[in-house]
C-alpha cells in the first residue's frame, strides 16, 4: 500500500489531538475501557480485552485510551501507556514479548540525562539467546522504568490472539499471566479480532482473567454521526441505513465511503459505487494479498458464493477438502474476517465479515452475482435515498419547465434587434403594426407565422439606402435564423448563421450588434446539434469581444451569452454554473432595460435550479423567491416567463416534498397570476400548478377541494390536442381516479383510468405507473383478477424503464400484494424484467409466509426493512398478517 494511503486509513498515524477530535463512536466502550483503569489502585490490576472483527476500531478506541491517558492529568500522573506495533510478527516468546516492550518503552519514553538509555539497553538484551533469561532481563527494566517514573505501565497490544496462536513457546500465555497477577507495576489492555482457545478452555493461560469489552456493528445513528465526523455532511437517517447495510456498520468501511463521498450526492455515490471500489482497489487488494494462499482461496470462494454457506459448499466452490476447507474458515474466523452466520451446530453457515470487500469482489469480477450487487444498490437508492433532492432531481429534466430556452432567447433577441436597429430608418406606423404582430405571433407560439410577418417587414426595408438593406437583411435573416432552430433545422440554421458572420464580421462599424447577437445564436445553435465545448467557446467569445461594452445593443448579447453558458454548465452539473450565473446577476440586476431583466430572471431560476441539484435547496428557494420579489408588477412577456418558472420549480419542489399548504398557496399565486392569460406557455403553467394543487389537497385528505383542482386543469385541457396539454389532462384524471379509489368508487376508476390508457399518445412514465396501480387496485377489489393481474405485469415491466426506479412504484407493488396474496407476487415478480431489483422484496413476501431463503446478508437486511413498510401498509389498509 502508498504511504499516503497507508496514512489515510490507519489511526496510527494520527496525533492525540486529532485522535480527540476524529472519536465520535464506541464512547460508551471508551469510558467503559477507562473506568477499569482507573480502578487499578492495587496490587493487581485487571487485565482487560477489546474484541471485534477487523475494521470495527479496536485500534482507534486503545489508541484513543492512550492519548487519554497522557492528556488526563490524574490518569497521567498514575500511568504510562505503551504501544505495541499493531502486528509484532517477530513475538515468539515470553522473552520476545518483553523484549517488544522494552523496545517500544525506548521509542515511547522521554530521554533524560540522568537516567539510563533504554535503546543502548535494548540493544544488550538482543544478544541474550536464553528465552527466560531475556525475559527477565527486559521486564526487570521495563519495571525499573515504573518505578523510577513512580507510574504503572500500561500495555497496548494488539491482536493477541494471533500474537499467542502463533507462539512457539508453550508456556508464554501461563508466564505473562503470572505477572499480570503478581505485578502490580503492569497493567494489559490488549485486542482481539474474536475469542480464542486461549480465552476460552480452563486449561488454559488466559481462561477468565480478562475483563471482556466487545465491538458490535454500529447503528445507523453510530453510523451518521461517524459520516458526519469525516465528510463534513449531514446526512439523513433513511439515508445512512443503506451505507450501515453495505459496510456492516464497519466503522473503517464507513469511513472510508464517507471519505469518498464527501463531495457527492447520495445518488452520486451510489451511482459511482463501482468508482469507489476502483479508488480503492489497492487497498482492498492489499488485505486480499496478506492472506495466505490457502486461506484467499476459502475467503474468494465464500465471498463469490455471496450467502451463507456451509463448509462443503464452501469447499465445493474452491475445490478443496472438507477438513481442509474447515480449518482455514477457523483461521479466517482467528483473524476477524469471516463469521458465522446461521446454520446448526453441526452445520455452520459462514459469510465474510467485512461487506464491502465482498462488493469489491463481485464489482471487480464483472461476471456471475454482480448484475444482482447492481440492482441491489439500484434498490437501495430509491428506498433509501434523500427524500427531497433525489425524487427532485430525478424528474428535473422531465417535469420542470425551465425558464426560456436558449433557441427562444435567442429569436426573442433576434426580434428585439430587428426592431431597434431597423425600425429606426423607417418610423411608419404600419411598420410598428407589422413588427408588434410578428412579435405577438412569437410569443404566443406560432412561429411560422411570426416569420411570414417578419419577412415581409424585412421585405420593406429593400427600398432603402444600401446600409439599411444591409441591416434589414441581416434582421431578417438573424430571425430566420431562430426559426430553422425551433423547426428542428439546426444545420441550416448554422450554415445561415456562418454565411452572415462572414459578411458582417469584418470590423465595419455599425455592424456590431448583429455580429454579437450572430454569435449569441451559432453557440445556440450549436448547442442543438450536441456541440457544446464548441457552443461555450463561442459564448465565451462574446464576453470576451463585446463584456467591456456599455453599449445597451451590445450589453444585452452578452447577458445571453452569460446566462446560456451559465444554463448549459447548470445542465452539466457543474458548480461553475452559480459563479457564471451570479455574474448575470452582479452586472445587470438593476438594469431597467427589458431584455436585460429578462436574462437577469432567468439567472436566477437556472440558479435556483444549479443550487437544488447541489443540495442547496435553502438557497434554490431563496434564488426562486427573488425572481417573484424582483418582478411581482412587471407584465413583460419575457420576464412574465422566468417568474412562471420561479412559482412553478418552487411548487413542484414543495410537492415532492409533501409541504402541502405551501404547494397550494404557491399554485394560487400562479393561478391568479396567470390563470386569464393567452400565451400558450404560461396556459401551461397554469394547468401544471391546477395538478400539484389537486395532488396536494388529496395528501391532505380534501377530496372535494382536490377534485375542483383537477376539474379546472380538465377543463383548461381537454379542448387542446397538442401533446404537452394532454399530459396534464392525463395527471388530472389519474388524479381524480387515486381520490375516487380512496372512497372506493371502483367502477369510476376503472373506467377514467381506461380512457387515460387507451388515449395513444405516449404517457409520462410518472402518470402510467400510478394508472396502472390505481387501475389495478380497483379491479382485483371488485374481483377482476385479469385485469388485476395485467395491470401488475405493467406496473413491474415499467420499473425497468425508468432512468431512476421510483420507491413509489414498489410501494405500489406492496399495497398490490395484499390484494393478491405474498405467494402470487413473487410469482409475478420473478416472471418479470424486475426480478433482480425487486430481490429485496421477494425475500421480503417468501419471509412473511414463514419461508427464510439463503440470501446475501445485505439483502436479508434491506428485506427487514421491506417487511416494516409492509407492515404499514397493512395497518393502514386494516389487512392481517398472512
Amino acid at each position: 500500500m502508498k504511504p499516503q494511503q497507508m496514512r489515510k486509513y490507519n489511526p496510527g498515524f494520527l496525533t492525540d489531538a486529532e485522535l480527540v477530535d476524529t472519536f465520535c463512536v464506541r464512547q460508551v466502550e471508551f469510558e467503559s475501557v477507562l473506568d477499569t483503569l482507573r480502578g487499578c489502585t492495587g496490587s493487581a490490576n485487571q487485565p482487560q480485552i477489546v474484541i471485534g472483527p477487523r475494521g470495527s476500531g479496536k485500534t482507534t478506541l486503545l489508541l484513543r485510551v492512550a492519548a487519554e491517558v497522557r492528556r488526563d492529568s490524574a490518569l497521567s500522573a498514575r500511568f504510562f501507556p505503551v504501544l505495541f506495533a499493531e502486528e509484532s510478527y517477530e513475538v515468539s516468546s515470553a522473552g520476545e514479548f518483553w523484549l517488544e516492550c522494552l523496545s517500544q518503552l525506548a521509542d515511547q519514553a522521554p530521554t533524560r540525562p540522568d537516567v539510563p538509555d533504554l535503546h543502548r539497553t535494548v540493544e544488550a538484551a538482543r544478544g541474550d539467546m536464553d528465552d527466560r533469561s531475556l525475559a527477565d532481563r527486559c521486564l526487570g527494566a521495563v519495571l525499573d522504568f515504573a518505578e523510577r517514573e513512580d507510574k504503572r505501565v500500561v500495555l497496548f497490544v494488539e491482536n493477541l490472539n494471533m500474537l499467542f496462536r502463533d507462539m512457539a513457546d508453550p508456556d508464554a500465555g501461563w508466564r505473562l499471566r503470572k505477572v499480570l497477577q503478581t505485578e502490580p507495576r503492569i497493567v494489559l489492555i490488549a485486542s482481539a479480532t474474536n475469542r480464542f482457545d486461549e480465552m476460552d478452555h480452563p486449561d488454559r493461560a488466559f481462561y477468565d482473567m480478562f475483563r471482556v469489552c466487545f465491538l458490535r456493528r454500529l447503528d445507523t445513528a453510530e453510523c451518521a454521526a461517524l459520516w458526519e465526523r469525516v465528510s463534513g455532511k449531514k446526512v439523513e437517517e433513511w439515508t445512512i441505513r443503506s451505507l450501515e447495510i453495505l459496510t456492516g456498520g464497519s466503522p473503517r468501511l464507513v469511513a472510508i465511503v464517507a471519505r469518498f463521498g464527501a463531495a457527492r450526492s447520495f445518488r452520486n455515490l451510489m451511482d459511482e459505487l463501482l468508482d469507489l471500489v476502483d479508488d480503492h482497489s489497492e487497498y482492498f487488494k492489499s488485505h486480499l494479498e496478506a492472506l495466505p494462499p490457502q486461506e484467499r482461496r476459502v475467503y474468494l470462494a465464500l465471498a463469490d458464493l455471496w450467502k451463507p454457506a456451509t463448509t462443503r459448499e464452501i469447499a465445493e466452490r474452491c475445490r478443496l477438502g472438507t477438513s481442509k476447507c474447515s480449518a482455514q474458515l477457523k483461521r479466517l474466523m482467528d483473524r476477524g474476517v469471516v463469521e458465522i452466520r446461521g446454520g446448526t451446530a453441526r452445520r455452520k453457515e459462514y459469510y465474510l465479515k467485512e461487506r464491502l470487500y465482498n462488493i469489491y469482489y463481485l464489482l471487480r469480477r464483472r461476471r456471475g452475482h454482480a448484475p444482482l450487487v447492481e440492482a441491489l444498490v439500484r434498490f437501495m437508492q430509491s428506498r433509501y435515498g434523500p427524500k427531497e433532492i433525489i425524487a427532485i432531481s430525478a424528474q428535473m429534466r422531465c417535469e420542470l419547465h425551465d425558464c426560456e430556452t436558449p433557441q427562444r432567447a435567442m429569436f426573442r433577441t433576434a426580434l428585439e434587434k430587428l426592431a431597434t436597429k431597423g425600425l429606426h430608418a423607417r418610423e411608419e406606423a404600419e411598420d410598428e403594426a407589422l413588427f408588434n404582430r410578428g412579435m405577438s405571433l412569437f410569443h404566443e407560439g406560432r412561429l411560422d407565422e411570426a416569420f411570414c410577418v417578419l419577412e415581409r417587414l424585412g421585405r420593406r426595408f429593400g427600398a432603402s439606402d444600401e446600409a439599411s438593406l444591409t441591416r434589414a437583411v441581416a434582421a431578417t435573416l438573424t430571425n430566420q435564423i431562430g426559426v430553422f432552430c425551433e423547426s428542428n433545422q439546426p444545420v441550416d440554421a448554422l450554415s445561415v448563421c456562418n454565411r452572415l458572420l462572414d459578411h458582417l464580421d469584418s470590423g465595419t462599424p455599425g455592424y456590431e450588434q448583429y455580429v454579437a447577437s450572430l454569435l449569441v445564436n451559432k453557440g445556440t445553435v450549436l448547442a442543438k446539434l450536441d456541440q457544446t465545448p464548441e457552443a461555450m467557446e463561442v459564448w465565451e467569445e462574446v464576453e470576451r469581444r463585446f463584456g467591456a461594452n456599455d453599449e445597451p445593443s451590445l450589453q444585452d448579447p452578452v447577458a445571453i451569452a452569460l446566462a446560456n453558458r451559465g444554463a448549459t454548465l447548470r445542465e452539466r452539473g457543474s458548480k461553475e454554473a452559480i459563479t457564471v450565473l451570479d455574474e448575470v446577476v452582479r452586472r445587470f440586476g438593476g438594469a431597467d432595460h427589458l431584455p436585460l431583466r429578462a436574462q437577469v430572471a432567468r439567472a436566477l431560476v437556472d440558479r435556483g435550479v444549479a443550487n437544488l441539484r447541489l443540495n442547496r435547496m435553502q438557497e434554490a428557494m431563496a434564488d426562486w423567491d427573488d425572481v417573484v420579489h424582483r418582478y411581482a408588477s412587471d407584465s413583460d412577456p419575457p420576464v412574465l416567463q422566468p417568474l412562471a418558472s420561479a412559482l412553478g420549480n418552487k411548487a413542484f419542489v414543495l410537492d415532492v416534498l409533501q409541504r402541502g399548504p405551501e404547494v397550494v398557496a404557491v399554485c394560487d399565486e400562479m393561478i391568479r397570476r396567470f390563470g386569464s392569460s393567452d400565451v400558450l406557455a404560461l396556459q401551461d403553467r397554469v394547468r401544471h400548478a391546477l395538478v400539484l394543487k389537486g395532488e396536494a389537497l388529496s395528501r391532505m385528505d380534501r377530496p372535494k377541494e382536490a377534485l375542483s383542482a383537477f376539474t379546472d386543469a380538465l377543463r383548461r385541457s381537454e379542448e387542446n390536442g397538442e401533446a404537452d396539454i394532454r399530459k396534464w389532462r392525463h395527471q388530472a384524471l389519474v388524479g381524480q381516479a387515486r381520490i375516487r379509489l380512496r372512497a372506493r368508487e371502483y367502477e369510476a376508476v376503472i373506467e377514467t383510468i381506461s380512457r387515460v390508457l387507451d388515449d395513444g399518445y405516449p404517457k409520462i412514465p410518472g402518470v402510467l405507473w400510478r394508472a396502472y396501480a390505481a387501475r389495478a387496485e380497483a379491479a382485483f377489489s371488485t374481483g377482476d383478477s385479469l385485469t388485476g393481474d395485467h395491470d401488475t405485469k405493467e406496473l413491474l415491466a415499467l420499473l425497468m424503464d425508468l432512468p431512476s426506479p421510483q420507491y413509489g412504484i414498489v410501494l405500489a407493488v406492496m399495497n398490490l400484494s395484499a390484494h393478491t396474496g405474498p405467494e402470487k407476487m413473487i410469482h409475478l415478480i420473478e416472471a418479470s424484467t424486475a426480478s433482480d431489483y425487486l430481490l429485496p422484496l421477494a425475500i421480503a413476501l417468501r419471509q412473511e409466509l414463514g419461508i427464510s431463503p439463503r440470501v446475501a446478508i445485505e439483502v436479508e437486511e434491506v428485506a427487514k426493512d421491506l417487511r416494516r413498510d409492509l407492515a404499514q401498509i397493512r395497518r393502514s389498509r386494516q389487512v392481517p398478517t398472512p
